[in-house]
């Protein structure tokens, strides 16, 4: 082709071309075939939405398949996790006769009627509250504000399941020790006027210096985290989470955390669950980006 404004192939070497020409019938062959291809990826081309919406129904599948023990083989050896509880409540009796931390108030015990579904044997039905500690995140004034301060994290940090270090506040004020944010901390939103936020988590990873978090967060801190991070994104945590409505906005309050049921596998076995979840979500993400990309 020749020219800048009308690019354009002149007809003397438009017909002095050259081409590879195969025999007749193998030329219907080729033909059939390209037509047959790209009819499957015209037609692939007007069903990506669909196909975004199976990816989503895929991951709501693994996770809902993860929470309920059938996503890996159980491992009959493993220790079962009612010992794991007995050793999770005697270093709490511990710290508490430290005064580490303070004691909390006992948690109402688990009905049949809660139970909604059966779990493999080693596991337990527990409360969240059983498992871990939350606290609620810091609470300070338009005043306390300055460029060089210590970081917030606050729900708009939390995209995709993760941390996003974007569009940071950050306060000039002194911050409590079990306020500072640690590799392994789970902060979850508790607070927000789109009940589509309430719940969302995100695993703190890598950090670099010292964050805190808002007062409409809340960090849950355990030794199972990368569990519960996948049981927070699963609909048996939403149905649980409900509506979470007061009259202005939407909640997920301590109280409500503490209570929420979660299914606990032996920690053999969350380790299994959580390496296979992460395989099979990193494949839904590359396909996603893969169509998003295309579209």
């Amino acid at each position: 082709m020749v020219g800048m404004a009308y690019p354009a192939i002149n007809e003397s070497k438009f017909f002095n071309g050259l081409i590879p020409l195969p025999p007749t019938n193998e030329q219907k062959r080729i033909a059939e075939k390209v037509d047959e291809l790209f009819a499957i990826i015209e037609k692939l081309d007007n069903n990506k939405d669909e196909l975004l919406k199976t990816i989503e129904n895929t991951r709501n599948m693994i996770l809902q398949s993860a929470i309920q023990g059938k996503l890996v083989p159980q491992d009959p050896t493993d220790e079962p996790a009612s010992i794991l509880l007995g050793k999770i409540k005697e270093e709490k009796e511990k710290l508490i006769k430290e005064k580490k931390i303070r004691k909390s108030k006992p948690l109402p015990p688990i009905t049949k009627d809660e139970i909604p579904f059966e779990i493999p044997e080693g596991w337990e039905w527990v409360k969240l509250g059983e498992i871990g500690d939350s606290i609620i995140g810091l609470t300070y004034k338009p005043s306390d504000i300055t460029k060089n301060g210590v970081p917030v994290l606050r729900a708009n940090n939390i995209k995709d399941g993760a941390i996003n270090y974007e569009n940071l506040v950050r306060v000039n004020i002194k911050i409590k020790n079990d306020l500072i944010l640690k590799d392994g901390d789970l902060l979850i939103c508790a607070r927000s006027g789109s009940k589509h936020l309430v719940g969302k988590s995100a695993l703190v990873k890598n950090t670099k210096e010292m964050f805190t978090f808002g007062a409409f967060m809340t960090v849950y801190k355990s030794n199972f985290n990368e569990f519960v991070y996948h049981f927070l994104n699963s609909n048996v945590f939403r149905f649980q989470l409900g509506e979470s409505n007061t009259t202005t906005v939407n909640q997920l309050t301590q109280k409500m955390l503490r209570n929420i049921l979660i299914p606990f596998p032996p920690f053999a076995d969350q380790k299994r669950i959580v390496e296979k979840v992460d395989e099979l979500m990193s494949l839904c993400d590359e396909l996603e980006k893969y169509i998003v990309v295309s579209k």
